[in-house]
C-alpha cells in the first residue's frame, strides 16, 4: 500500500514525500522491485521526491 506523506517546497523544486506500507509477511532480505506510482494533477515544475518504506525493521 502506497500513501502520500508530505509536500513542501525545497529550493527550486517541490519535495514530495512518499510512503510504501509493507503488506507482507517480514523478510531476512533486502531486495529490489519495482513500483509503479501514477500522479495527477502536478504542474510542470521540478519534483524531489522520496520514497520510504515503514512496517517492519531491518533483520538480519
Amino acid at each position: 500500500m502506497v500513501g502520500f506523506g508530505f509536500m513542501e517546497h525545497c529550493g527550486d523544486s517541490l519535495l514530495l514525500e512518499i510512503i510504501e506500507r509493507n503488506a507482507s509477511e517480514m523478510c531476512r532480505c533486502v531486495c529490489g522491485c519495482n513500483i509503479i506510482i501514477k500522479m495527477t494533477d502536478l504542474h510542470p515544475r521540478w519534483y524531489k521526491i522520496e520514497l520510504y518504506e515503514v512496517g517492519y525493521k531491518m533483520v538480519g
